[in-house]
């Protein structure tokens, strides 16, 4: 029998990236709460963190710039996590682990794995970096769907979420995706010790 657990997320991507995960490691996903933001999660955790003394969880929140460094972030948020918490900060931001499979990302997007970082989670604005990346993409669609109308004042286009999650469910490879980004690899591997 698959073993289950539970996900608390910031957004509607980081939902797809927890199934995604989760496949890839045989884990049932029982129930997935948040998509409020880290302010959510922030503010929650302490009760989540309770509800993992009886089954698994895992939360995953971005870094942001919110602290130097994930073990730092996750000190100041969680100092004494649960047994069966799986607290995982993504360095930066989910975005970065999205990015970490090189090859699919590339031809997902048809942009030039050349132009692609071998470190991602040392972007310091990951979901910019997808933006720059696919403002030089072969397809006009992924262009105009991705990037920002001009003068429209967005950060992103109106495909950024629909693209992301498909590539994320359809295409990324979590465990090639961790050959490039350490936070992705460490949850990888707490999450087999469950």
């Amino acid at each position: 029998m698959p073993k289950s657990i539970s996900a608390v997320i910031e957004g509607k991507i980081d939902e797809i990236v927890v199934i995604r995960i989760c496949q890839v490691k045989g884990l049932t996903l029982k129930k997935v709460l948040g998509k409020k933001g880290k302010g959510y999660i922030d503010k929650n955790l302490h009760y989540l963190n309770i509800a993992a003394r009886n089954s698994n969880w895992i939360v995953i929140r971005d870094l942001d710039h919110d602290a130097d460094c994930p073990a730092a972030l996750r000190h100041i948020l969680l100092p004494n996590p649960s047994h069966l918490m799986l607290f995982r900060i993504a360095n930066r931001a989910v975005e970065s682990w999205l990015l970490s499979d090189l090859r699919a990302f590339a031809r997902y997007f048809q942009v030039p794995v050349r132009e692609m970082s071998e470190d991602p989670d040392s972007i310091d604005d990951p979901k910019r970096q997808v933006i720059g990346l696919c403002s030089k993409s072969r397809s006009d669609q992924i262009v105009t769907g991705m990037t920002p109308r001009p003068g429209s004042g967005g950060i992103v286009g109106k495909s950024y979420n629909p693209k992301m999650m498909d590539y994320a469910l359809n295409h990324w490879d979590p465990e090639e995706a961790a050959q490039h980004s350490d936070s992705l690899s460490r949850c990888l591997n707490r999450l087999d010790q469950i």
